[in-house]
């Protein structure tokens, strides 16, 4: 097909057939013959990219995605969307020293440990502790045996 040699960049054009088809051209190579008419090489049919409207699209979205991300910018300058100020601890006195406590996780994000501590009344009968993905399923469930204040 007389393509350069070295490194070659592209698109797999069964790729962005599914995005853009009006994209795609067909193209016929004929085979190439020697001087008695033999095939050296047989016909090839392939399927091309038209790069040039691709290009004007490539570069309006990239306008497009660069007005998106300047308008954000926006936002974020002018406090539009006050950053999450960091958590302070504070002490907190329950009314109620029979209910349930479970307290979150420290520290929090962890990356292998993290301790939670928790108070279960001694007339609970079962507790259990859940822990949930982002997705809302049930990773692990763990039976608490232990009655009052402890830690997991």
């Amino acid at each position: 097909m007389n393509l350069t040699q070295g490194l070659q960049y592209g698109f797999i054009t069964q790729e962005l057939e599914m995005v853009l088809p009006q994209l795609m051209r067909q193209f016929v190579q004929p085979p190439t013959q020697d001087s008695s008419g033999n095939i050296i090489t047989p016909q090839v049919n392939f399927t091309a990219i038209a790069y040039q409207p691709l290009i004007a699209l490539l570069i309006a979205g990239y306008k497009e995605h660069q007005q998106q991300i300047d308008s954000l910018a926006d936002l974020i300058n002018n406090n539009a969307y006050p950053l999450k100020q960091p958590l302070q601890s504070m002490t907190v006195t329950l009314s109620n020293q029979a209910s349930i406590i479970l307290n979150q996780n420290d520290p929090n994000p962890f990356a292998q440990n993290t301790t939670i501590t928790y108070s279960i009344p001694d007339e609970v009968k079962n507790a259990q502790l859940l822990i949930y993905d982002n997705n809302g399923t049930i990773l692990k469930t763990i039976t608490i045996n232990e009655k009052g204040q402890a830690v997991f």
